[in-house]
């Protein structure tokens, strides 16, 4: 008789595309296969193998492993391990776009394609959410070797949540603004003024910016004496001024 536990676990449940067996017992077919003599030397009795059945079903369970995900691992092993995987080993293998730096640029490819309004699919949501906990800025401007340790530990974080909000669709670029060259000349003056008018004025002194501004119409006196005044006080004198 079942457990609640192997009752409740996917891989443990008789499959009948599978003639009735486990996804767990097509497996340890599999494995078999792929690595003669070696895979049957791990386990001296039947009750060794219920235990790999499921340590490793409860393992999947847990990470949220699919089938998709072991038929990847089953390819990886091929030219990854030429001696049967550990379980750690083998849940890398299924998900290789959850190596660290994999997933690193896999963020940064997202990431620069949100921001031109793009959709992206991610391999795994982990890796958007960890790129958002990350900072955005940081992903798009920083490298793996700078970011590692950091990024380790927020995608780690992000993957120990089980579950995650839907990703949300990337605000779209608005399209650059076409301004003709007098209205862009116009709006450089008013930038030009509002940038005259934050210098701070020193206390006194006001008078020499007001003579700055109005230099056509102020006699040579005047603006020689506002000159003097800006030099010995360190204020800018406008290059209209100077000429």
């Amino acid at each position: 008789m079942l457990s609640t536990f192997e009752q409740e676990n996917p891989w443990l449940v008789p499959v009948a595309k599978l003639e009735g067996k486990t996804l767990m017992e097509h497996l340890y077919g599999r494995f078999n296969g792929m690595y003669p003599y070696l895979w049957k030397a791990n386990f001296t009795d039947m009750d060794a193998i219920t235990d790999w059945e499921i340590s490793w079903a409860e393992a999947f369970a847990d990470e949220g492993i699919k089938p998709d995900d072991i038929a990847t691992g089953l390819k990886g092993c091929r030219t990854m391990f030429p001696k049967p995987p550990s379980l750690t080993e083998f849940l890398g293998a299924c998900r290789p776009y959850l190596e660290p730096s994999t997933a690193f640029h896999e963020a940064v490819a997202g990431m620069q394609a949100r921001a031109k309004g793009e959709n992206f699919t991610y391999s795994h949501p982990a890796i958007f959410f960890a790129a958002i906990a990350a900072g955005q800025h940081d992903i798009m401007n920083g490298s793996y070797v700078g970011m590692q340790e950091r990024w380790k530990k927020t995608l780690a974080a992000q993957l120990a949540k089980k579950s995650w909000p839907e990703i949300p669709a990337p605000v779209k670029a608005l399209p650059p603004q076409v301004v003709s060259k007098a209205e862009a000349i116009k709006e450089n003056k008013k930038v030009m003024q509002m940038v005259e008018e934050a210098v701070s004025v020193k206390p006194g002194l006001s008078w020499v910016h007001n003579v700055f501004r109005k230099h056509k119409h102020v006699g040579m006196f005047s603006l020689n004496r506002a000159i003097q005044t800006a030099i010995e006080h360190d204020i800018p004198i406008p290059a209209e001024v100077r000429a």
